[in-house]
């Protein structure tokens, strides 16, 4: 791109770029963005550096090149132990004894009392025996409660058909108040599980774009440090100092070596669109309209070049993020 702006000079000849050392003599390569943000005046060219689609100026006095578009950000959480989830679902199962214990209660008051009303005319399906027609009873009752109704015992007295009719409607009632019960201790289960963005601390990389997203979506961003790379984001999620992290799908794409482990997974995608590019320094601000031009007529090998550099990002029960 320079070469094509600059084209060959007279003077001087084939216009260079050195990437190894700044117009000060200082390393060119910096440690994290904000290393690079505070030196953008020490090089004619700054790159990567956070900005938004249509900008072309950056702090007021340089030029700003738009030169990588990312479609969009995703956030990382740990992967739940399958043990875990299993024991915590026995947990809400167990935590509705009371209803349970409820219908238990009912079943055998109502097996008593259907072989009390029934027993003396219809010994044949209750016997006259109180822990066997009791017992019989009860099986009569939780088969009307769950409205199963073999039919292998039916009342034949008044007041035994009588009583059927009520045992019935109150078991309707019971069971529901127990299916409701399991129901919401599930469902409660799964909604408080899940991390919500919204609360939780999250990691990102100090002042990027997916840190002030994280920011308008009221998560506790880089609690008690700011991370300024990559691996130090990486690194507060293996020590669980937060919930989850904010990376830009591009930059996940490209680190395969941290964002792919089997131990993470992508929770949710943000259709946040941010831009990368290049600050514009000294006299090669002059250069801007030219590159501009040039970026547009190249911008699919610009696009080849960025994919081959970025890989699969696999998320969880969704179709594969690129």
């Amino acid at each position: 791109m320079v070469l094509s702006c600059c084209q060959r000079c007279q003077a001087h000849g084939i216009t260079t770029v050195n990437i190894m050392e700044s117009n000060t003599d200082h390393p060119d390569k910096k440690q994290d963005h904000i290393a690079v943000r505070s030196s953008v005046e020490e090089s004619d060219f700054s790159f990567p550096l956070f900005g938004y689609e249509g900008q072309r100026q950056f702090m007021g006095e340089y030029g700003f090149l738009a030169v990588v578009k990312s479609p969009a950000v995703v956030f990382i959480v740990p992967k739940e132990d399958t043990s875990k989830v299993s024991l915590r679902l026995l947990s809400s199962v167990f935590s509705c004894w009371p209803v349970l214990l409820l219908n238990f209660s009912i079943v055998l008051l109502s097996g008593i009392i259907i072989w009390n009303l029934d027993s003396s005319k219809n010994d044949q399906e209750f016997s006259k025996s109180f822990l066997r027609g009791a017992w019989e009873g009860m099986w009569w009752a939780f088969i009307t409660m769950t409205t199963v109704g073999y039919g292998d015992k039916a009342p034949k007295s008044k007041m035994g058909r009588i009583f059927s009719v009520m045992a019935t409607l109150v078991g309707l009632v019971s069971i529901a108040v127990l299916l409701g019960n399991l129901t919401t201790s599930l469902t409660t289960d799964i909604v408080f599980s899940d991390i919500k963005l919204y609360g939780s601390k999250v990691a990102a990389i100090h002042n990027s774009s997916e840190f002030r997203l994280g920011l308008r979506k009221n998560a506790k961003m880089n609690p008690g440090r700011e991370y300024r790379n990559l691996d130090e984001v990486y690194e507060a999620f293996l020590s669980r100092e937060v919930d989850g992290a904010l990376i830009d799908a591009l930059i996940a794409g490209s680190r395969e070596d941290l964002f792919n482990s089997s131990g993470l997974r992508i929770y949710q995608t943000f259709q946040h669109s941010s831009v990368y590019g290049m600050v514009l320094a000294g006299e090669t601000k002059k250069l801007q309209q030219c590159f501009e031009k040039f970026m547009k007529e190249n911008s699919a090998m610009i696009s080849a070049h960025v994919a081959s550099k970025t890989s699969v990002i696999k998320v969880e029960g969704l179709l594969p993020l690129t």
